[in-house]
């Protein structure tokens, strides 16, 4: 409903500092679907808490306890019932929203940098560590973890070695990949199931700090150590990995199959002062992205278009730097957190439009003389008015269709595991057996109109009346 009331005409990013939230976070992620897409925000805390927060009222939904050190990343399962939060005090926990307990708790042997959902399966998990392991667990059954990013080689003196070690890691809008950043500058492309790479590309000669894919899953954007945010194009994934490739017609074998590799659309820098980069991501719609640039002395953020590759805006904010930003699912609101703990909300400036609540209301530019109609004042029967106001009335209003934007629907569309829109040059299978093995124990989080609804309870003792969580 909000959608349709908005001006189609308004810009389609932010402009200027809205509202700043003290939360005393580290990192921030806004729940990506579900019918209250955008409504709560998680963050996660230096002191080890992590806050559920509707953006509605600004207010506290939701405060999990669970950690000892600072929570490093938080994630959203794919209708907002559940949490996952990554800490340095090597535990991962998913947060049951509707009973405000743990769901589980994932352990392992070193800190945790990184952590998120499977997209259509809460039980799936995808674990990166401070060792430069990547790990995906998965909590089904009993339960099962397995490394990937091992590609090995042999050295000068013929010892094996591991090229890739995995600095961040994300699924594929579908959840039929794993993306990995490697700290040898590379992104690799691997099939979940068969757990071999599919492709591979050399971006950078530093390491790779941050890395998302666009809801259409046809780009991703990198932020390497070199200080630059790259937008890159995927390829046409095989619909097979490579150790399933049929041999030549003419029974004659090419040796070792050469992977797709991902063409590089643009780059960005600051090639004056060298300012570091501290996250990025791309728009709802996919049409820009943005990069929160790491200054010690400024909280700015970059907004560049993904198509053109220009700069459009440049939000500067509060002189605290930025640690982390994301954007919101559906509409032109970014919300970045600061080394102060402070949740900064950046929108677009909406002016009023109060024809859209009443038709006949008219905007005038200047002073104009009012014609009065013939019957405007003439007395009606109250009776008749009366009835004409309760016909009015008894309009059915349909308030449980849910109707989301392009780009929201997009990703749920991808997420159900139907076909993949045209044009979308990247999903092109991924091995036999994936539908079965992510359908196979499903997580409790089915209902897409999940909403953490908080009771009001009434304090006898004091006779005041307290919110207390369910």
């Amino acid at each position: 409903m909000n959608l349709e009331l908005a001006n189609p005409f308004a810009l389609d990013y932010p402009e200027s500092l809205e509202a700043t939230i003290d939360a005393a976070a580290v990192c921030l992620r806004y729940n990506p679907s579900g019918r209250y897409a955008g409504y709560f925000l998680a963050a996660g805390r230096f002191d080890g808490f992590v806050t559920v927060w509707d953006m509605e009222t600004r207010g506290a939904l939701r405060v999990f306890e669970g950690h000892v050190k600072a929570v490093s990343s938080v994630s959203w399962s794919r209708n907002s019932r559940y949490v996952l939060s990554a800490s340095r005090d090597w535990n991962c926990i998913v947060w049951d929203l509707k009973t405000g307990d743990r769901r589980d708790t994932i352990r392992f042997d070193a800190p945790v940098t990184d952590a998120v959902f499977h997209p259509r399966n809460s039980k799936i998990v995808l674990v990166t560590l401070q060792t430069q392991q990547a790990f995906v667990v998965d909590l089904r059954g009993a339960g099962e973890r397995w490394e990937i990013g091992e590609v090995w080689e042999e050295d000068e003196e013929g010892e094996a070695v591991r090229r890739s070690q995995m600095t961040i890691c994300r699924f594929s809008p579908d959840g039929k990949y794993v993306f990995g950043g490697t700290s040898q500058g590379l992104v690799l492309v691997f099939d979940v199931r068969t757990r071999e790479i599919v492709s591979s590309t050399k971006i950078s000669n530093a390491s790779v700090k941050h890395l998302e894919v666009s809801h259409s899953g046809n780009h991703i954007v990198t932020n390497a150590n070199d200080r630059i945010i790259r937008i890159l194009e995927l390829p046409v994934l095989p619909s097979h990995p490579p150790s399933e490739q049929k041999p030549h017609a003419d029974g004659e074998d090419d040796g070792e199959q050469e992977l797709p590799q991902m063409e590089e659309l643009h780059r960005f820098q600051d090639t004056i002062e060298r300012t570091p980069w501290n996250g990025c991501c791309f728009s709802a719609d996919g049409e820009y992205v943005i990069g929160g640039a790491g200054h010690k002395a400024s909280h700015n953020i970059y907004i560049w278009e993904t198509s053109g590759g220009s700069l459009v805006k440049v939000l500067e904010g509060p002189k605290d730097p930025l640690d982390d930003l994301d954007w919101h699912p559906s509409r032109p609101i970014i919300a970045s957190v600061s080394n102060q703990g402070n949740i900064h909300v950046w929108a677009t400036t909406t002016p009023q439009n109060w024809s859209a609540f009443a038709p006949g209301f008219e905007e005038l530019e200047e002073n104009i003389e009012y014609v009065e109609r013939e019957d405007e004042f003439d007395m009606e029967d109250e009776t008749l008015a009366h009835q004409r106001a309760q016909e009015e009335q008894d309009v059915p209003v349909d308030i449980e269709t849910f109707e989301a934007s392009s780009s929201a629907a997009g990703w749920r569309a991808r997420a159900d595991g139907s076909a993949p829109a045209a044009g979308d040059t990247r999903l092109n299978g991924a091995g036999d057996g994936y539908e079965e093995w992510v359908a196979y124990d499903p997580d409790e989080d089915d209902y897409e109109g999940f909403y953490p609804f908080v009771e009001v309870e009434e304090d006898e003792e004091e006779g005041g009346g307290g919110a207390v969580l369910e």
